[in-house]
């Protein structure tokens, strides 16, 4: 069997062409791929421009909130206080202000006593320093 060389040629070229679409082929599959990719890769960093946005403004109307709260309990105690310092209360608000009253007086007696513990004062006998709500002196018993 002769092979001619035309046909030789023509099986040649064809499989060049052959091999020209595959690769143009596998060119646009890449193109087509690498675009793909691009889109998702766009719309994946707009997502998380988006959620870090939304995260900012998140804060900061928490931080607003906070403020306000804080200013909301600020006005509460003021109020208390103008009202308490009027001296016109009846019912509940009476029992309240009998309650700080007491609660003020107790608070009173603590700073004295913790003045009183960091107060010192010398023994008469021995001459040791102790504190001033001491009525015996702890290194020589004397009464003080």
């Amino acid at each position: 069997m002769t092979v001619n060389k035309e046909q030789v040629e023509k099986t040649a070229k064809a499989a060049q062409k052959k091999a020209m679409d595959a690769g143009q082929a596998v060119g646009e599959a890449a193109k087509t791929a690498a675009a793909k990719a691009k889109e998702g890769i766009m719309a994946f960093g707009n997502t998380v421009a988006n959620k870090s946005r939304e995260l900012m403004e998140t804060a900061k109307l928490n931080a607003q909130k906070s403020q306000k709260q804080r200013e909301l309990e600020e006005s509460y105690k003021e109020l208390g206080e103008m009202a308490y310092a009027k001296g016109r209360l009846r019912g509940e608000m009476g029992e309240m202000a009998k309650r700080i009253k007491e609660l003020y007086t107790e608070l009173q007696q603590i700073e004295v006593a913790i003045n009183a513990a960091q107060s010192t004062k010398e023994c008469k006998n021995c001459g040791l320093k102790h504190y001033v709500g001491d009525n015996y002196c702890p290194n020589c018993g004397a009464k003080q």
